[in-house]
């Protein structure tokens, strides 16, 4: 058997070489050194099985106290462990091989465990997929209310283990609370947050190192059904009267909000839509305005024409905000115009509603006036195809979708001077009725 002094006195050669020690019991395998050119010296366990030689790496040796490796005895009490399990009949080397496999399985498991994503971490991976998307402070404000406050409890354990019990204990609290509308609009939003675990996780492209693991197989949030009778089907389409009070009194006192319902009942668009438009969004010069894709709801930019009443809308509001903010529909606080806030959908629909209470007419809200626009503009002429391309709804029919890619801007701006006129008629009808007679 090999000393230390014998060890150390195999001098380096140029090529490495290796040395087998003598066999003491046969069957139980041996020891190899190799000595390397740089007079370093690796250990290895050798033995034969079914003819076939193996080698087993067992480590560097130690040649002296400073340096790192194993000692002669801990080498040799290493190769006395193979040797038992040659003697117990297992192979060494494809002990050693399922072992790293095992070791490897459990540091990925154990990776996995760290990573693993709680219920609120998956809350949270959603909002960061809708943040600069007009929905995204309404989404945030409903799962802070109805998840967050209410079910703290839920929000640390791992997303996969959320069952459709759990979303259902969560909307039966709020349908206790009298709440109606805005249980279908939670159910919805927890169906996506948790669609979107699934497919974020199973996208090839995603950083698969920094983000949480959710291990989700299934949206429990699927087997929850729609409370049907919780959602109505806007049927208010405003009237003349209240259209005309609307348009010739409403800025009186609601000035910004005013300008956001008249320019909404001049172009048809979407309030939502107009209140995050910047000034760099209007084009006056060549009358039209553009809604941005970070901005649409569709994701797709949407040029706008503008008729006259819409350019005295517009040109109105610019000049009073001038260069106080970068918004054309600015949020107001202590009085002043905020440059980088826009008005808030909820400051419109109260402002709208307190001046509904102002005069004696039918209540409306915002989301009226769109339907307003689609309803009137037919009776004005214009087809529905081209009240859909003016209101920017998605076409889905393969052709369009696919292979018609003209904006119809020509036909927009003539179909927006007809609401012009059929507009005007509505809101000054006796300026137009003199204006008749004298033609």
């Amino acid at each position: 058997m090999w000393t230390d002094r014998q060890i150390k006195g195999f001098k380096p050669r140029e090529g490495r070489y290796r040395l087998s020690e003598p066999i003491k019991h046969r069957g139980l395998g041996r020891l190899v050194v190799e000595v390397q050119p740089t007079g370093n010296k690796a250990f290895f366990f050798q033995y034969f099985r079914n003819g076939q030689r193996n080698m087993v790496s067992i480590g560097r040796y130690k040649q002296s106290a400073a340096s790192s490796g194993l000692s002669l005895s801990e080498i040799r009490e290493q190769g006395n462990k193979y040797g038992a399990m040659l003697q117990q009949g297992i192979d060494v080397a494809d002990y050693l091989r399922k072992k790293r496999e095992a070791d490897d399985l459990m540091l990925l498991e154990a990776k996995a465990a760290k990573r693993r994503g709680t219920f609120e971490q998956m809350l949270d991976v959603y909002l960061d997929k809708l943040d600069g998307k007009a929905s995204h402070s309404r989404v945030k404000q409903s799962f802070s209310r109805y998840v967050r406050r209410k079910h703290p409890e839920l929000l640390k354990r791992y997303a996969n283990e959320i069952t459709s019990g759990d979303i259902q204990v969560i909307l039966q609290k709020m349908i206790q609370a009298g709440i109606t509308t805005q249980v279908n609009r939670t159910r919805s939003q927890l169906h996506a947050a948790f669609e979107h675990g699934i497919k974020q996780e199973n996208d090839p492209r995603r950083d698969s190192d920094n983000r949480p693991v959710f291990n989700l197989d299934n949206n429990p949030v699927a087997r929850i059904p729609k409370q049907s009778d919780y959602e109505t089907v806007g049927d208010h389409v405003i009237a003349d009267d209240d259209i005309r009070r609307i348009w010739n009194e409403i800025t009186e006192n609601y000035f910004i909000v005013g300008h956001v319902v008249k320019l909404a009942l001049a172009t048809g668009q979407r309030t939502g839509e107009l209140i995050r438009l910047k000034v760099e969004d209007f084009h006056l010069d060549e009358s039209f305005l553009t809604i941005p894709s970070v901005v649409s709801k569709n994701r797709t930019d949407h040029v706008v024409p503008l008729n006259d009443l819409a350019v005295e809308v517009s040109e109105s509001i610019l000049n009073e905000v001038e260069d106080a903010s970068i918004y054309v529909f600015p949020g107001i606080i202590d009085g002043y115009y905020c440059e980088g806030i826009h008005i808030n959908p909820t400051t419109l629909a109260h402002h709208a509603r307190s001046f509904c209470e102002d005069y004696e007419g039918e209540k409306f809200v915002p989301r009226d006036i769109r339907r307003t626009f689609k309803t009137l503009a037919g009776k004005a002429g214009l087809s529905k195809e081209i009240r859909d391309r003016i209101q920017n709804h998605v076409v889905q029919d393969v052709s369009t979708k696919h292979y018609d890619k003209y904006d119809y801007l020509k036909e927009k701006q003539a179909a927006m001077k007809v609401w012009n006129d059929y507009l005007e008629l509505i809101i000054h009808p006796v300026k137009n009725v003199t204006q008749l007679k004298r033609a």
